[in-house]
């Protein structure tokens, strides 16, 4: 970025020389130059004692075409909050010059602003001066005087009941057991999905393996459709028990399936027949034992 700013001395000024305590004024600062005036910024003042600061805004004019040569005009909103002769401390801003390809630093001078005490303020002080002094204004005073609310009780503490420490239990408790309940919503919630999860994968597989018995029945072959029921119970059973397939024994069906693994294990003896024997079954039988297998997974793979 290429800027460079005429003297910030002339450049910076306010909107009144004379203000009264508690009322706002303006501070500008005028930057003009050339160079990419998207990245100039400036807080302008920032903590000053005896004002208070409120974020400036920016506006720019450009004096070319294509927006690069301009001006940028930084306003900050100021409040004193003490009468007297103020002085608000120079303003800096910095940039980069290209020509000496370095950093520069530019100061204005101090300004020097007059503020006055509110109206309302003065009166009361020299209310109470002649108070103090027994004048006849302080003999005025000894009317009649506005209701006021008398307060008895004197207060320990000016904090609100609702920050104090015997009441900050309360929030703590209330937040407690409204984290403790949303922690319960949500692993219940969670443990809803994976049921719901585990229930559409058994029901996928089942009926992905009724698929396949259907259409061996379909065509009739007796070694296919056995091999195919085989198969889609040894599958079953196997994921079930968390055991290798091979691994499952005829004393498995019986000591685990109780009265279903004598069907099972029949099943198993008519695919070897129809291998190595070349038995054939009607296509009823097909029916029925198709009926079998579809109780036996949904048995094993129970919804």
């Amino acid at each position: 970025m290429s800027v460079t700013i005429r003297d910030v001395a002339k450049a910076a000024d306010v909107s009144t020389a004379t203000v009264t305590a508690g009322d706002p004024f303006t501070l500008r600062m005028h930057v003009t130059g050339v160079g990419n005036f998207d990245r100039v910024s400036s807080n302008v003042l920032d903590g000053v004692e005896r004002w208070k600061t409120y974020q400036p805004k920016a506006t720019f004019t450009p004096s070319d075409a294509t927006g690069h040569r301009g001006e940028k005009v930084f306003e900050q909103p100021l409040i004193a909050t003490q009468p007297g002769t103020q002085t608000l401390p120079g303003l800096t801003f910095s940039f980069f010059d290209p020509d000496t390809r370095s950093y520069e630093t530019v100061h204005s001078s101090p300004l020097r602003v007059t503020v006055t005490a509110p109206a309302g303020a003065a009166a009361g002080a020299a209310l109470s001066a002649a108070e103090a002094v027994g004048s006849p204004a302080g003999e005025a005073r000894k009317g009649l005087r506005p209701d006021h609310v008398l307060n008895e009780a004197a207060v320990a503490s000016l904090m609100p009941p609702y920050l104090q420490p015997r009441f900050m239990a309360m929030p703590s408790v209330l937040i407690l057991l409204f984290a403790g309940g949303w922690v319960g919503l949500r692993r219940r919630a969670r443990g809803a999905d994976e049921f719901a999860g585990a229930r559409g994968r058994v029901s996928r597989r089942v009926a992905a393996a009724l698929k396949a018995l259907e259409a061996a029945s379909r065509s009739g072959d007796t070694e296919l459709y056995f091999n195919t029921a085989r198969s889609v119970l040894l599958r079953s059973l196997a994921a079930r028990w968390q055991v290798a397939p091979e691994r499952i024994t005829a004393a498995d069906l019986g000591e685990r399936l109780g009265d279903d693994g004598e069907e099972v294990r029949q099943i198993f003896i008519l695919a070897d027949e129809a291998k190595y024997a070349g038995r054939g079954v009607q296509s009823a039988d097909f029916e029925r034992w198709t009926q079998i297998v579809r109780r036996l997974l949904i048995g094993v793979n129970p919804p």
